[in-house]
């Protein structure tokens, strides 16, 4: 098939459907709600932040939308069932790759912040 029109993000070796694109939006959100968690918290001297419903909410907000993103790129692989592979198998010239890295880096802090 054949288009009339040029197709963003489409060539014979790169496909970035609307999973990419929603995928990014998640993760958009993710940070921004964990960046706006960590002023909050710089910017008032609490007693315990720990139970601070704005910075809890900023954590949560930040879980939830990265989980979401990571299952989305899974089910956006052409084998999804060897994602596992792609999770401990680094290689360190492939941006995807590094991407995976950083990824499981930023959930790991999430977590234990939570």
């Amino acid at each position: 098939m054949t288009l009339d029109y040029p197709v963003p993000f489409h060539t014979p070796n790169l496909v970035w459907d609307s999973t990419i694109a929603i995928y990014l939006f998640l993760l958009g959100i993710s940070s921004g709600a964990v960046q706006l968690a960590i002023a909050f918290k710089r910017s008032h001297k609490l007693e315990n932040p720990s139970k601070n419903w704005i910075i809890r909410a900023g954590v949560i907000l930040g879980s939830v939308p990265t989980l979401i993103g990571l299952t989305l790129l899974i089910f956006h692989l052409a084998r999804p069932w060897t994602f596992w592979k792609l999770m401990f198998n680094y290689q360190f010239n492939s941006v995807m790759s590094m991407g995976v890295m950083l990824f499981q880096i930023y959930m790991l802090f999430l977590v234990l912040w939570v």
